[in-house]
């Protein structure tokens, strides 16, 4: 057997992006009436991250949700339950239509960390979050800030669980707001407010938007309303926005008990340029690539229009920028050079960047080692060189590649760790007699 070529890789990971369904989760803490802590978090996944079946109903996907809560250490709370996702418009499975649902927990005591976990059973993708929350304070006068696309009237039992009191709460989920919008809407509460004598509340509210540690929007409105409790809805207008990241502070001062109390926020205003991000000039060849990351299905696919496909391509795009506020997408350019170096190193009688190794160096980059062997001639096959990627780093994955033709087109036959790519049937029979699984390791 030839001598073990090993190539030991060091390199720099800029960003991890995780490619799982692609959830987004955004969370708000309130008072309840008994002064525990409500907290809310609303999720959406895109429709083109789902797998979809056609069903008696139309087309169908499911969405496997579970909560838990943990304590020190231990799990005090548990829930799943199946969130069934209807559509009976087939170009709508392939849309960057976003499907939002709202969990509810209250928190009587601190610090819990709160976990969900999000799984589509019919691609077994999954994607997780976690955070710590403490419990707000009894008397907070201020809850966190909830950012809404739009709050309109609605009675229907669409997105029943974003309504409150009649009223549609389009939450902005992952606080960007389109330029094609003409702004959003901030909803908070106030509670534990000093009135008078006609139960009247006397408070200034301020909101201060700053960009780049400068303000460029800021307003005092005088608020008297009746009653301690007081549910708030505030217009913004970005029409005049330029594209970036914006924070906004919101004060109120309790001009009865000389009391004042601040929240935080931020969004990102941006502009989705279509045709802004393209590798190729074929929405083919795009749609293939974006095919390595994503599970979508190519008939239906095949149903949209070239509007469409490009509409389908830019929300992948966006919707993978790993820093959204800023002009460059991290994500964009790495696929990018990861296509150029493929297209460089694996070309055969196909671009590089459409063969098995083409397609592995562009999903996880530059493995953390690579042994190249030979199979030798202790096998009923011909002599044949092969090599073991290994990735560690950050993922436990291996894969191990044959060159078949001894063409340098090297084909995938084993895959460990990773359910997009599959293993040929006795694979071990093409490596020979001598090979050691133990080199997988």
């Amino acid at each position: 057997m030839r001598k073990k070529a090993f190539f030991l890789c060091v390199f720099f990971v800029f960003i991890t992006i995780n490619y799982a369904l692609n959830v987004v989760v955004d969370d708000n803490r309130f008072l309840d009436n008994n002064g525990n802590t409500r907290l809310e978090m609303v999720y959406q996944v895109p429709y083109n991250h789902l797998v979809f079946e056609r069903s008696e109903y139309g087309f169908e996907a499911d969405l496997d949700v579970t909560i838990s809560l943990e304590r020190d250490g231990e799990i005090v709370y548990e829930k799943n339950f199946t969130n069934k996702i209807i559509t009976h418009q087939a170009d709508k499975t392939a849309s960057n239509t976003l499907y939002k649902d709202k969990i509810v927990l209250t928190l009587s005591k601190s610090v819990f960390i709160t976990k969900l976990l999000f799984e589509d059973p019919r691609q077994e993708e999954i994607s997780e979050w976690s955070k710590p929350f403490e419990i707000l304070d009894r008397n907070e006068i201020i809850s966190e800030i909830e950012l809404n696309k739009r709050v309109v009237r609605d009675t229907t039992s669409y997105l029943a669980n974003l309504h409150r009191n009649g009223m549609l709460f389009d939450v902005a989920v992952d606080h960007v707001v389109s330029k094609k919008q003409d702004g959003f809407v901030l909803y908070y509460e106030l509670q534990n407010i000093m009135v008078n004598e006609d139960n009247e509340s006397n408070l200034i509210e301020t909101i201060t938007i700053t960009k780049d540690s400068e303000v460029v929007f800021t307003k005092s409105s005088e608020l008297i309303n009746k009653g301690t409790n007081i549910l708030r809805l505030k217009n913004i207008d970005t029409k005049d926005f330029s594209e970036g990241m914006y924070y906004i502070t919101l004060k109120i001062e309790d001009k009865l008990n000389s009391k004042t109390a601040e929240r935080k926020d931020w969004f990102v205003v941006k502009e989705i340029d279509s045709g802004k991000y393209r590798i190729f000039t074929s929405l083919e060849a795009e749609f293939k690539l974006i095919r390595y990351f994503t599970s979508t299905n190519s008939k239906v696919w095949k149903q949209l229009d070239d509007f469409g496909k490009a509409k389908f391509i830019d929300k992948f795009w966006f919707t993978n920028d790993p820093t959204p506020g800023t002009e460059k997408n991290e994500f964009f350019e790495i696929v990018k050079e990861r296509v150029k170096i493929a297209n460089q190193r694996y070309k055969t009688f196909s671009e590089g960047w459409e063969t098995d190794m083409g397609r592995i160096y562009i999903r996880h980059g530059q493995p953390d080692e690579i042994i190249k062997e030979n199979t030798g001639i202790n096998t009923k096959y011909a002599e044949k060189d092969y090599e073991i990627w290994k990735y560690r780093l950050n993922e436990q994955l291996t894969y191990v590649f044959i060159d078949f033709q001894n063409s340098k087109k090297y084909k995938i036959i084993y895959s460990d760790n990773d359910p997009k790519e599959s293993s040929l049937p006795d694979w071990e029979m093409f490596l020979g007699e001598e090979f050691d699984k133990g080199i997988l390791e």
